[in-house]
């Protein structure tokens, strides 16, 4: 049996619910938003979200909760 997997939204960092909460959010005071696949949601926000996260910052978030973050961090050499 297929069971739709859908994305659930992570308001400023904060769990915030699933896609037909968007409507709740005022267009004009988002300042950055993304989806995240299931795969890295479970790395940055532990299990429970098999259909992914849509991450949406708004121009009040949490200061420290900043939109130009790296993806993915590595640690290693740098080359000469």
């Amino acid at each position: 049996v297929y069971k739709r997997q859908t994305p659930y939204i992570f308001l400023d960092g904060r769990p915030w619910g699933e896609t037909d909460s968007l409507r709740q959010i005022d267009v004009s005071q988002i300042s950055f938003i993304r989806f995240i696949s299931a795969s890295d949601a479970t790395t940055r926000f532990g299990t429970g979200y098999p259909g992914g996260v849509i991450e949406v910052l708004t121009k009040r978030h949490p200061p420290g909760y900043s939109d130009d973050r790296p993806e993915r961090l590595s640690v290693g050499s740098v080359g000469k």
